[in-house]
């Protein structure tokens, strides 16, 4: 990816599980928007360490004008209680 490609993903997730909002290795991004029909919880890592729990989002909603900055080994992990398609989209930096 470019710098200054929009980078963005639609995932399903299952009950109980997790996803890792994670920019490959050598890339930075910009999270902007998280889109999620039902409350998410957000844990911030730093190279495998949890560093803080953002807190629970509640859905039905979009999460707009994030700033998240993320690279491989800083990122954030979306989890759920409940089956959801969840979206979300930024800018790659780097």
């Amino acid at each position: 990816m470019a710098v200054g490609d929009i980078v963005s993903a639609v995932v399903s997730l299952t009950n109980a599980s997790s996803y890792y909002m994670q920019a490959t290795s050598g890339n930075e991004w910009v999270i902007h928007n998280i889109y999620h029909p039902r409350n998410i919880d957000l844990r911030w890592i730093n190279n495998g360490v949890l560093v803080a729990s953002v807190g629970t989002l509640t859905g039905p909603n979009i999460q707009t004008n994030l700033q998240f900055h993320l690279t491989n080994s800083i990122f954030i992990v979306i989890g759920c209680n409940s089956a959801q398609v969840i979206g979300y989209d930024g800018v790659v930096t780097k």
